[in-house]
């Protein structure tokens, strides 16, 4: 969805699947520009006179439960791996720490991942003249077993 708020989008399958990266299959492009219309996600828009996104700000929300939900972030990080060796460096910010928490802690680290997420989001939604269009993973998981 994303692709089609550039001003240089093309509402064309054809644009989409040369464009996207990875790539897509055209035909698999025009199936999901079908259903995103018969969702709702996508509309001509006459002032643009192409297909334009309805929605600005589609999130997954703080838990993600569904299997096709997992799956897709199964494949935006497998996309970031990817990331490291077809994405020159200054076209991307890959970094990780390693940090120690009490539970409180990793409560107070939730709310700032989500909080971080929402703001990218404000701030995506009131770009005016957006030329690209970023993936941001936010990810934090425990790095040792629980006892008990």
């Amino acid at each position: 969805l994303e692709i089609l708020r550039l001003e240089t989008a093309e509402s064309t399958a054809e644009w989409i699947a040369e464009t996207i990266r990875p790539e897509v299959p055209l035909k698999e492009v025009k199936e999901s520009l079908v259903l995103l219309l018969e969702l709702g996600y996508l509309k001509f828009d006459e002032v643009r006179q192409r297909l334009y996104p309805t929605d600005a700000t589609i999130t997954t929300g703080n838990e993600v439960l569904t299997l096709a939900l997992m799956s897709f972030h199964r494949q935006m990080l497998k996309l970031s791996v990817e990331a490291l060796d077809n994405v020159p460096r200054d076209d991307r910010d890959i970094s990780a720490i390693t940090i120690t928490a009490s539970p409180a802690l990793k409560e107070q680290f939730k709310d700032e991942l989500i909080a971080l997420r929402k703001r990218f989001l404000q701030l995506s939604a009131e770009e005016l003249n957006p030329t690209d269009v970023l993936q941001v993973n936010l990810q934090m998981f425990p790095l040792v077993k629980k006892k008990g």
